[in-house]
């Protein structure tokens, strides 16, 4: 049977839209190939076996590109699939100092077998503005990533044409379906998320002032926000909720997944001010299998589209907040079923690496 290795960085129990991602393709494409995991972990190194995939644990380090290198090496694998997600600004040039020559040591030392990538996220690196260092750091980077590998795989539309010169690219609409822990979906309190990045946003603030104004009518309110602080956007964030009454609001920061189920349990409704697209699709789809996400959008996401846990928006506004809030709690919501995206993308894969390994030398 042949051999596919995942390389990622995140993977249950974490709790994220790459992660599960991974864990379903992974475990649905057990029943073609010899199927491996390898993950950076914190807590040490471990072999696992879940669902007929085997789970590689590798510390967190400098020299986790190289132990990865390794492991694919003694597994003999014929594909290798890198799952890319960058969703911090403000330490991706800390936690990703290696991806310049990721690829680069890969192939050195695993020539036999076929690359490709998966991006899930690079919002961050194609809006932003970086410093001169940086932008030769991420030319460096983006030329490795998008000249190295066999094929990619992009989740959104953007990335596709992002990269331009390549012609082996495949688009694979981003969805997640992260099972909850909940029995059912019923709204039962008043308690709301903010679940992203933070940094220079326009529509942060719109956020803010939509929650204070809620929180003016119905003390019941509380505003939950989980993510990390872009560097040098903390004294503006701060400034942004010092108008909140204390008590209102609770800041978390990055959470484990130990830490986080527990908060998106005790939530209700996760309110997303950005205009939606298939860019943020992980995300919002993540937020759709735990609670009703309120958000900007001009009409409900395909990967929202088979529940009505999704409430689309014009502009986040108290009316139009308060009235999703009336109409839904004390209810019971559904959650979407994404199975046939799931088949959809497993089908695709097959179909890639089957290519791939025809033409393998």
């Amino acid at each position: 049977m042949r051999k596919l290795v995942f390389l990622t960085d995140t993977f249950p129990p974490d709790l994220c839209g790459v992660a599960d991602y991974t864990d379903r393709v992974a475990s649905e494409l057990s029943n073609n190939y010899e199927v491996h995991v390898i993950t950076r972990k914190g807590t040490g190194e471990k072999v696992s076996v879940k669902g007929g995939v085997t789970v590689h644990e590798t510390l967190r380090g400098k020299s986790y590109i190289l132990k990865a290198a390794q492991q694919i090496k003694a597994i003999q694998a014929d594909i290798v699939d890198v799952q890319l997600a960058y969703s911090n600004a403000s330490c991706l040039h800390q936690q990703n100092l290696l991806t310049i020559i990721n690829p680069v040591v890969l192939r050195s030392l695993t020539r036999s077998a076929k690359y490709c990538l998966t991006i899930h996220e690079l919002s961050t690196y194609l809006s932003d503005c970086p410093s001169r260092l940086r932008a030769i750091y991420r030319a460096l980077r983006d030329y490795g990533q998008t000249r190295l590998y066999d094929h990619y795989f992009c989740v959104s539309q953007t990335y596709l044409d992002y990269l331009q010169s390549t012609k082996n690219k495949t688009f694979l609409p981003s969805f997640s379906n992260i099972p909850t822990v909940r029995s059912h979906n019923r709204i039962e309190n008043r308690n709301l998320l903010y679940f992203g990045t933070i940094g220079p946003n326009k529509f942060l603030r719109d956020l803010f002032q939509t929650f204070q104004a809620l929180y003016e009518r119905d003390s019941r309110f509380h505003l939950y926000i989980v993510g990390g602080i872009v560097a040098d956007y903390q004294d503006t964030f701060f400034r942004l909720v010092e108008p909140l009454p204390i008590s209102s609001w609770t800041y978390k920061g990055r959470l484990e997944a130990a830490e986080l189920k527990p908060l998106l349990n005790n939530c209700s409704y996760a309110l997303y001010p950005f205009p939606v697209s298939d860019k943020n699709a992980s995300v919002i789809a993540m937020l759709t299998n735990q609670m009703v996400v309120i958000a900007v959008c001009k009409s409900v996401p395909f990967y929202a589209a088979s529940g009505n846990n999704f409430r689309a928006l014009e502009k986040m506004q108290p009316d139009a907040v308060q009235s999703v809030v009336a109409s839904t709690l004390g209810c019971q919501t559904l959650y979407p079923d994404n199975e046939k995206f799931l088949a959809n993308h497993i089908t695709q894969r097959r179909e890639i690496y089957e290519s791939l390994l025809s033409t393998r030398h």
